[in-house]
């Protein structure tokens, strides 16, 4: 229900922030390829001196053709990391930026995602779901940011989540284990009905420091 006319908007307003690195963590299409095909300009126009990268979610397995998803998706200049990560270097400041396979439909694998991480390295994981977060705990990982949710689409003001995608009810916002954080984003689009209610779209700006 976002047409590629207002992703190239929004992509435009969110780069007057400036952003040093850009993810990106899944549902590129609701359940066809022509969706991805017909967002790729807009998505090609997000650039950052850090990279663009991105993971898949359950939706973009619904398109039958994740190999195209993904060709598509570096065409656009998206660097998928897919149980894979890579080394994010600014100054003297570094981190590892990981990225799992969705829960649902893919096979996530932190063991491949982590391998060769130096465990005095923070570590930034994207997980289209927020329900790795525990597995995330146990890999003692710094940030996991996720989506999923949708916010739970419709939220009435003092009523639980109607239409929840969290077994562990981690909705949106922030949440903390230990020393491990989870941020979930409501994302940008919604899937069903073109509606949402008492959780507006939303893209996160956030800012990282060293402990």
């Amino acid at each position: 229900f976002v047409s590629p006319d207002v992703l190239r908007q929004t992509f435009r307003r969110l780069m007057e922030t400036q952003p040093d690195l850009i993810l990106l963590t899944g549902d590129f299409a609701t359940d066809c390829v022509e969706e991805v095909e017909e967002a790729v300009d807009a998505l090609a126009e997000l650039r950052a001196p850090l990279g663009v990268y991105g993971v898949l979610g359950n939706h973009d397995y619904y398109t039958g053709d994740v190999q195209r998803v993904e060709a598509l998706l570096t065409e656009a200049g998206i660097g998928l990391l897919q149980n894979d990560s890579t080394v994010i270097e600014q100054g003297a400041s570094r981190f590892l930026l990981a990225g799992v396979d969705d829960l649902l439909d893919g096979q996530p694998r932190f063991d491949l995602a982590l391998r060769g991480r130096s465990r005095e390295m923070p570590t930034v994981v994207m997980s289209h779901n927020p329900d790795v977060f525990p597995e995330a705990v146990e890999h003692d990982v710094s940030l996991v940011l996720a989506c999923h949710t949708h916010g739970g689409h419709f939220r009435i003001p003092g009523l639980p989540v109607l239409f929840r995608m969290s077994r562990y009810h981690v909705d949106e916002g922030r949440y903390q284990v230990g020393n491990s954080e989870l941020v979930v984003t409501r994302g940008l689009g919604v899937t069903g009905l073109p509606l949402r209610f008492g959780c507006p779209p939303e893209a996160l700006l956030l800012n990282l420091s060293p402990a």
